[in-house]
């Protein structure tokens, strides 16, 4: 749950974006692969991906770098920081939902950032999910 937290901070950065990077089965799989990768950058250069103490400036500060980290994986910056906080508020959701919860109620998932389609899409890798975001690195 510690990278969920992490995530939501490049809202801030990408809100615009949001809409501009559809959540399909090509972009999911593509970040799922792209995303420890980028984890493991941040960690190579000093960064803290502790959710207490993440710089989220990193992406941009190495926007080079991670441009070509990404490329790699058929995502571009753009995409990328648009993804982590759908991607992440997604799985928050599913989360949410397998406990009896709404996950309406919580800001942010009032259907506006993710369609029915997008959740659908992240539920068929709710395991993969798991396993990038649980992970303490």
């Amino acid at each position: 749950m510690k990278k969920i937290i992490i995530a939501v901070c490049f809202a801030m950065f990408t809100a615009s974006a949001w809409a501009q990077t559809l959540i399909d089965e090509r972009t999911v799989k593509n970040f799922i692969k792209a995303f420890p990768e980028y984890e493991q950058y941040c960690i190579d250069k000093g960064e803290s991906v502790d959710s207490q103490n993440m710089d989220v400036s990193i992406a941009f500060k190495y926007k080079a770098e991670i441009d070509s980290l990404l490329a790699k994986y058929g995502l571009t910056f753009e995409e990328f920081t648009s993804l982590v906080p759908r991607v992440s508020m997604g799985y928050a959701a599913i989360l949410m939902e397998k406990q009896g919860m709404n996950p309406r109620m919580m800001s942010g998932m009032n259907g506006q950032t993710l369609s029915d389609n997008e959740l659908g899409v992240l539920k068929g890798h709710t395991s993969e999910l798991g396993q990038i975001f649980h992970n303490e690195g």
